[in-house]
This record gives structure tokens, sequence and C-alpha cells, in this order.
């Protein structure tokens, strides 16, 4: 029975690796010492398989957490140079960062030095979830230099082009061409803000 936590611990690890594809090896594992009932063995046969399974959980976490502070830091850096956003009024700004979850108090808390933590930032926020908002930081911190321009210019039009592929200089020369048509047409009705 002393031994029941730490399987419990190891099927919750398991369910979390489950995302990165590793969990069918430790729940083969589990299911062996469940069906040989190797649970009272000694040595504990869960301390090495918890074992490994925090090492790969706190490795994705701590690339998580270091992926997520450089867009973090990227995306400060470009609103340091967005214009717009460097005449709004402080309240202006939180508004717009709390509107986007851009404010240090709805980053994820990631904690990994301990297995209770690791386990309680997954509960709170699984891998899966995680990676989304990692995905998501760029389109935000554009989103908050659209609401920038918007506060300062409401009639500004948002214009973005698609991808284009130029595999020469007389592309990219027909390219600009084409683009200074569209953004020259559009500021006949107002400004207008390449997104």
């Amino acid at each position: 029975q002393e031994r029941w936590p730490e399987w419990i611990e190891a099927k919750k690890l398991a369910k979390h690796l489950d995302s990165l594809g590793n969990a069918e090896i430790y729940l083969a594992q589990i299911h062996t010492i469940e069906q040989e009932r190797q649970l009272l063995c000694d040595p504990n046969p869960f301390t090495p398989l918890v074992s490994g399974m925090v090492q790969v959980l706190r490795g994705e976490l701590n690339t998580i957490k270091a992926q997520w502070d450089g867009e973090w830091k990227k995306g400060e850096d470009f609103l340091d140079t967005d214009t717009n956003w460097n005449q709004l009024e402080p309240e202006q700004k939180f508004d717009l960062r709390s509107r986007n979850q851009l404010t240090e108090r709805a980053a994820p808390v990631i904690a990994v030095d301990s297995t209770a933590s690791i386990l309680a930032t997954l509960d709170t926020c699984s891998i899966t979830a995680l990676h989304d908002r990692l995905a998501a930081l760029p389109g935000r911190y554009a989103s908050l230099s659209q609401g920038a321009a918007t506060l300062l210019a409401p009639e500004a039009q948002f214009i973005s082009f698609a991808s284009s592929t130029l595999k020469t200089e007389a592309d990219v020369e027909a390219w600009i061409a084409e683009k200074k048509k569209e953004v020259l047409a559009a500021l006949k009705n107002g400004p207008v803000v390449i997104k």
C-alpha cells in the first residue's frame, strides 16, 4: 500500500507523455508491473520508471519555456519599435494586453523542480495546450499592433499580402510594383496599415 502513491504518480505521468508519443512504452511497463504483481518487489520497480518519465517531461517543459521566453522577447522587441504602440497611454496598453492575454500574469507557469510541480504544471496546462499557446504568441503581438493602430487611427485599413515565391530580380520588381498599386489605391480611402 505504501507504493500506491508512486503507482498513481506513474500513471499520471504516463498520461501527460501521451501527447509526446512516448506514453506506450511507459504504460506497457506499468501494465507489466501490475500483471506480474511486482508492486511490492525490491528494488521498487516504479523508481526508475517515474524517474525516466520525469526526465522526459522536464526536458519538454524546459524546451517550451525557452521557446516561450524567446517568442515573448521577440514580441516585446517588436512593440518597442512600433510607433503606434509607443503613443498609447499605459491604460490603453494594459487593456490591449489583457484582451490578448499578453500580461505577465497570463503567461503559463512552468515549474519543473519536482515531480509534483511538473504534474501541477501539466494538470493546469497540458503539453498540447502549451504548444498551442506558444504558436499563438506571434499572432497575439500582431493583434496588439493592430489594436494600437486602430486606437490611434480608427479609419485605418489593414492590408496583408499573400506569401509569394520570388526567384528573380524581375519577380521582385513586379511584386513591388503590384503591391505599390494596391497600397496607393487603398490610401485614397484613408491611412493604411500593413500587417
